[in-house]
């Protein structure tokens, strides 16, 4: 089996992926990890492929808010919002459908708060299963699915 996994956020959401992503390895199963350039290096060593293909969400928030604002302003939750389908949604989704085309996943894993995999498994026509994360267990997922909507 081809695995695709996606992780986003925080190195902690990767650390979190790398024993699913060690244990599919170790069965045999060819697995590309797509991730933010700086988690590249967190998967050295192990038998997969990494590309860093996603947006880096803490440089784009770092950028958002450098003009004043904060993320803890505007109306409840819209930080949150901002951070998992702010527009480096489109960035990620551009970077990651051509490598996720040339892999050919036939199952994708993404972290909880990760949308990117989400859009391009179902533009492939795959199925995909989010990990457990913080980020989808505090975020104000009726919000998220209205502005992606």
């Amino acid at each position: 089996m081809r695995v695709l996994c996606t992780v986003t956020g925080s190195s902690s959401h990767a650390r979190a992926l790398l024993p699913l992503v060690s244990a599919l390895a170790a069965a045999g199963h060819a697995v590309l990890v797509a991730v933010p350039p700086p988690f590249v290096p967190g998967f050295a060593g192990r038998q997969v492929r990494v590309a860093g293909v996603m947006a880096d969400l803490h440089a784009f928030m770092a950028r958002r808010f450098r003009g004043g604002g904060a993320a803890g302003s505007g109306p409840p939750g819209e930080g949150a919002v901002e951070f998992f389908a702010g527009p480096h949604l489109a960035d990620s989704c551009a970077a990651l459908l051509p490598a996720a085309r040339d892999f050919g996943p036939d199952l994708l894993v993404r972290d909880g708060g990760e949308l990117a995999g989400c859009l391009v498994a179902e533009v492939l026509g795959i199925p995909h299963v989010a990990a457990p994360s913080v980020g989808s267990a505090v975020a104000d997922l009726e919000r998220l699915a209205r502005r992606a909507l």
